[in-house]
């Protein structure tokens, strides 16, 4: 490995850890989900995606529905999202935020704790949806 490569490595590193320190206990993780890269941190899901927040914003209520959540309550603004649904009796929040006209963040809680794998669950679906 070049030293060129070897420094790049280690720089990313660094800011990973350094975003870990700064969030507390976060978790930060970077993987692919539904085409795009996501990340967790404090038992949040967060993922970009180049759409207008209604498509984001009815993709989530579609993807409630198609993996059977019971949606609670669902609303809407000019800049962000809220959707609130029950999966058995643990809360789901879906949070979108326009981060401009086309690109919107969607960021999913499953519980109080978070939980990985049903966050990357959901976000999938909503992708698959838009």
């Amino acid at each position: 490995m070049s030293m060129i490569v070897a420094k790049k490595y280690l720089a990313v590193l660094l800011v990973l850890l350094s975003l870990a320190g700064v969030s507390g206990c976060a978790v930060v993780a970077a993987g692919m989900a539904g085409g795009g890269t996501y990340v967790y941190i404090s038992g949040w899901a967060k993922q970009v995606h180049n759409v207008y927040l209604d498509v984001a914003f009815e993709a989530s209520v579609d993807a409630c529905h198609s993996l059977g959540l019971k949606i609670q309550s669902k609303e809407r603004h000019l800049s962000d999202a809220k959707v609130r649904a029950l999966d058995g009796d643990t809360e789901v929040w879906i949070d979108l935020d326009s981060k401009n006209p086309r690109v919107t963040e969607i960021a999913v809680r499953i519980g109080y704790l978070g939980d990985k794998v049903a966050s990357e669950r959901v976000l999938a679906q909503i992708a698959k949806e838009m």
